[in-house]
């Protein structure tokens, strides 16, 4: 059985929440608000000016988090949800429900080289694929949460190194 604490509680619930007020300001901006994107779905043909959006999106992830963390790591936890939750449901605010499953099939397809969308970096971009995004989405549900396993247990194994050895 899996014990969770209070306070990662409530961390894992404030990130739910940030995760979806992000997710209805993207939708507000890149949709032109809720609900608006419809079938058919276009690709993208122009390479995007050079901004840094996504590598401040990144930063927003976590930034919340990092003030209120006890540990070094908890604030990894809330971030990856909010980032998961940010590219999993973005998608259930932006897209006219009577054309989700259309949508998935055309975001997440593993077969699809063409390019939806730029990830700006600001030094460079990224052109997103339906193949990277479903492998990208992979990653996230999959190993995201084993690293974070194992980053914790790290962290708690050194926590108790110190302690064993200030008593010597």
């Amino acid at each position: 059985m899996i014990m969770i604490d209070y306070y990662t509680l409530q961390l894992t619930l404030i990130a739910i929440i940030y995760s979806q007020v992000i997710n209805i300001f993207e939708s507000m901006v890149w949709a032109g608000g809720l609900w608006r994107l419809k079938a058919p779905f276009g690709t993208c043909n122009e390479l995007p000016k050079q901004d840094m959006y996504h590598l401040v999106l990144m930063i927003a992830y976590a930034l919340p988090f990092i003030p209120i963390s006890r540990l070094i790591t908890s604030w990894v936890l809330p971030s990856w949800i909010v980032w998961l939750l940010n590219d999993l449901l973005w998608h259930f605010w932006s897209v006219d429900p009577k054309y989700w499953i259309d949508w998935i099939k055309f975001y997440f397809n593993p077969k699809k080289k063409y390019v939806i969308w730029y990830a700006r970096m600001g030094l460079f971009y990224i052109g997103v694929t339906p193949r990277l995004m479903f492998y990208i989405t992979l990653f996230r549900i999959i190993l995201l949460p084993l690293i974070y396993y194992i980053s914790t247990s790290i962290e708690i194994a050194g926590f108790f190194n110190q302690l064993i050895f200030s008593f010597l």
